[in-house]
């Protein structure tokens, strides 16, 4: 029997500051909650996870008993969807590790010109440097890839990261290769500047930051983050216009932000095992509808090309939040070249309601738009890709995009085409 209690506060950590947000609307973005507390480093610009200056962290320490900070953007974040978390801004990374170097970095390199962009370069950077996977510049390239700047260039952006990576660990930086590390900084540096007790550092648990969340606003619109697939199903038999949220603003384009979100239902899948990870047989390659890009990309490297090919570019706010359940239920900016990729795969999608489970060809799901097409009650709960072995030939396969422009959509494309070299044909495309 799974009982519904909604709670009308949750917590929230500012900078190590603890905020308890009552009857905020369920619809209200990140970004505005911190402007609203006086955290005027974040900046209103795309609302569309491209600029960069709206870059907050994710201070994930204590989380498996490893440190991990997280760029995202704030401005597609859900405020009820950090609930519980601890989110730092450019005002509060002061004594952290790595944050001296940093901003030091920024302002010596001319990396900071009219400064409206700079808090975000800041906290983007401040996660690059304890990356224990940022290897080469070419990393550190794509690292930048989400903090837009019409007044440096971006090559003092890039000069900067890499004195703050030199100052910190100056033994590994050399010329393209960083080389791998099996900390967060140079060990010597580390223990020089008193820093190494932080990295294992517990904190406090706050309210609604794990297990099952439920939460109404002042104006009625109900949040929810089930911890288990059943939960899950009773909610969405219960409100059928329950928005489901995958790591974004939820799918639902027409959500304006910081609305009261009265009438409005979230139902989140980040709190459900069923929906996480990435996982590899002999037989598929299964994805977690809530798993995040980066997991996705760190998984199908060498492995998967066309899937390598769309992610390349993608920006650490978008690999560290979004999620490929996201782009095919929401309908965003990658949702056109997620539905092709996955066509040209032969991708199958696990769903689930309450009559049970089913799987299906993503080709007979897909609507006119390219958003999948789910029944009532039903959520998406993986995505399945065949492995296909090529025996005696190859496989070729490639993924296109041609940007918008003036106004016009994004278009995007792929094939993907299994050549039989021993008989001189095509086996399958």
């Amino acid at each position: 029997m799974f009982l519904i209690v909604l709670k009308s506060s949750y917590e929230i950590s500012v900078n190590g500051e603890t905020h308890r947000v009552e009857g905020a609307g369920v619809g209200l973005v990140l970004r505005d909650f911190l402007r609203a507390c006086g955290v005027t480093s974040v900046k209103e610009a795309c609302e569309e996870e491209c600029y960069g200056g709206c870059t907050v962290v994710l201070d994930e320490r204590g989380v498996a008993g490893a440190l991990r900070y997280r760029a995202i953007s704030s401005c597609t974040t859900l405020l009820a969807t950090v609930a519980g978390k601890r989110v730092l801004t450019a005002e509060g990374v002061e004594g952290l590790d790595g944050a001296c170097e940093v901003r030091e970095a920024v302002v010596s390199t001319g990396a900071s010109l009219c400064g409206y962009c700079t808090p975000g370069l800041v906290m983007t950077l401040f996660e690059a440097v304890h990356r224990d996977d940022l290897l080469t510049q070419r990393d550190l390239h794509e690292q930048l890839l989400g903090n837009v700047c019409r007044c440096t260039g971006y090559q003092s952006m890039k000069a900067a990261g890499l004195k703050a990576l030199r100052r910190l660990r100056p033994a590994d930086v050399e010329g393209g290769d960083m080389g791998r590390r099996t900390g967060v900084f140079n060990p010597g540096v580390a223990e020089e500047a008193g820093l190494e007790g932080e990295r294992d550092r517990e904190e406090e648990t706050l309210e609604g930051g794990s297990g099952e969340f439920q939460y109404v606003d002042a104006c009625g619109g109900r949040f929810y983050r089930p911890a288990s697939l059943s939960e899950m199903l009773v909610l969405l038999g219960q409100d059928r216009e329950a928005v489901i949220v995958a790591g974004g603003m939820g799918t639902d384009g027409d959500l304006k932000r910081g609305e009261s979100g009265a009438g409005l239902c979230f139902v989140s899948i980040e709190g459900v095992e069923d929906f996480k990870g990435v996982a590899e047989s002999s037989v598929s390659w299964d994805i977690g509808a809530a798993a995040p890009l980066g997991q996705v990309r760190a998984s199908a490297l060498g492995r998967y090309p066309l899937v390598e090919q769309v992610l390349c570019g993608q920006s650490r706010q978008i690999l560290n939040r979004a999620t490929v359940g996201g782009f095919l239920l929401d309908g965003g900016l990658g949702l056109n070249e997620w539905a092709g990729v996955l066509l040209a795969m032969g991708a199958q999608v696990r769903l689930a309601s309450a009559d049970g489970e089913r799987e299906s060809g993503i080709d007979h799901l897909l609507n006119r738009d390219g958003r999948v097409r789910l029944r009532d009650g039903e959520v998406m709960v993986s995505i399945r890709v065949p492995r296909v072995k090529p025996t005696g030939g190859r496989l070729m396969a490639k993924h296109y995009r041609v940007p918008a422009s003036g106004g016009g959509a994004e278009v995007a494309g792929c094939f993907s085409v299994l050549l039989d070299s021993k008989k001189g044909r095509v086996e399958e495309a």
